[in-house]
């Protein structure tokens, strides 16, 4: 794999994974994972042995050891890259995607660097990409200096199956399986018509600059 190769591949990824953001909603469907409620946001969890590479889409874990590895996801919002060599050896690194940061071993969006939530922790701005705001634990709600240390109560409003109840799990709801239940409801994951037509769109997105770019390497 050649150098211009290589940052083509990681270009296009990067590029990919930006413009296929999607908020997440009571409504959405977590690809391989499942959804959770905090105070004030909805996010997406990992089943065992996947980690988030974007909002709502969790990828199988790998570790960064070969080649069939690189540009896997290697973490939450992470990835394995080619940084070189040395002493003759490959290197294969774990690291943050470019709009994220590593602090404390986990990779955070960049405009929460340094950013205290109290009880809670810092996520971007749904309403704006550029700024950030905090997501509160259950039982704790922002007060007007985006801090997480006011009591408060928050309704569930996750929408649970017929079989499911919404539980508090430490600090956030999600949809538990209700001990009561006839086993009734419908657990098969339905399609996600939107995620897929707003993939064809990024597709097509992607492979216009990407073109661009190509020509500009030439």
């Amino acid at each position: 794999m050649n150098t211009y190769f290589k940052i083509f591949l990681f270009f296009f990824i990067q590029l990919y994974i930006t413009l296929n953001k999607a908020k997440v909603t009571e409504n959405t469907i977590c690809k391989y994972g499942y959804l959770i409620q905090m105070s004030n946001h909805y996010e997406c969890k990992c089943n065992e042995g996947y980690v988030l590479v974007n909002e709502d889409t969790c990828g199988k874990k790998v570790v960064c050891d070969k080649d069939e590895n690189l540009f896997r996801a290697c973490d939450e919002y992470a990835y394995c890259f080619d940084i070189g060599y040395k002493n003759n050896e490959k290197q294969i690194k774990c690291m943050c995607r470019t709009e994220y940061t590593l602090t404390d071993g986990v990779c955070v969006p960049n405009v929460c660097r340094d950013k205290v939530c109290g009880k809670g922790k810092c996520i971007v701005d749904p309403s704006n990409s550029l700024t950030y705001t905090c997501s509160c634990n259950i039982g704790t709600i922002i007060n007007q200096n985006k801090l997480c240390d006011t009591q408060g109560d928050t309704p569930c409003s996750l929408k649970c199956e017929e079989n499911e109840m919404c539980t508090l799990e430490g600090n956030y709801y999600t949809c538990k399986e209700d001990p009561s239940s006839n086993g009734g409801g419908n657990n098969v994951e339905q399609p996600n018509t939107s995620y897929s037509i707003i993939n064809g769109a990024t597709l097509i997105q992607v492979l216009i600059i990407c073109t661009m770019f190509i020509k500009l390497l030439i």
